[in-house]
């Protein structure tokens, strides 16, 4: 399913922000699930 460009850029802030935040608390290797819980 194909999202307009304005949602995609919203989600990729977001998603951008929590990777960030959760690096800076958490060893990277928790990235990889963050982003399997997000998509």
């Amino acid at each position: 399913m194909l999202l307009p460009d304005e949602l995609i850029e919203l989600y990729a802030i977001r998603l951008n922000a929590k990777m960030l935040s959760s690096f800076k608390k958490q060893p990277s290797q928790n990235q990889t699930d963050l982003i399997m819980r997000e998509s």
